[in-house]
């Protein structure tokens, strides 16, 4: 069990090596008597390296990243590596105040003989699990939600603020 967040009467955090998100409710986990109890936790989120749905524009996102870092030409080291496939793994995640998950996943390159990161997907799903928007990032810090539905991505560009739809709304130069 691992990065612990409170909202509301819930605790969150991740477990199974960081790539699932659970949450139990504060009266549920730490009873009146006893030791902390997480049994009654629920998992909202499991990252698996399995294929995801994406939308298309992140699909698109991460086949030119994948270009970049691979291009076919004969003098290329990377040349011949075989298949090349994709992994994804929960970076981090925040909770607002209605107890909306937003997460980051940073997407994985894998060939037979290399793995290189290849950006990062900005997800949210709404507290009953249906998922929101899904965006991809060539680089992602770190976040924080306010109670409004904007996400604010620390990156080398600035504070890059992000409405409720994912769009960039703006960006705060630090």
């Amino acid at each position: 069990i691992g990065n612990l967040k409170i909202a509301g009467d819930y605790l969150y955090y991740t477990q199974n090596g960081g790539n699932e998100v659970s949450r139990v409710s504060l009266a549920d986990a730490f009873p009146e008597e006893g030791l902390p109890d997480f049994s009654k936790g629920n998992t909202i989120l499991a990252v698996s390296s399995g294929k995801m749905d994406m939308p298309a524009e992140v699909e698109e996102a991460l086949e030119e990243a994948v270009s970049a870092l691979y291009s076919a030409s004969e003098s290329d080291e990377t040349a011949g590596q075989g298949k090349i496939t994709f992994w994804l793994s929960l970076k981090s995640f925040v909770v607002d105040r209605d107890q909306r998950l937003y997460y980051v996943l940073q997407a994985y390159v894998n060939t037979d003989l290399t793995i290189e990161p290849a950006g990062y997907i900005l997800c949210s799903q709404n507290e009953d699990g249906q998922q929101g928007y899904k965006a991809f990032w060539q680089e992602i810090e770190d976040l924080a939600v306010d109670g409004e539905g904007n996400v604010y991505v620390l990156s080398s560009e600035g504070i890059c603020i992000v409405d409720s739809e994912g769009r960039k709304a703006g960006v705060v130069s630090l």
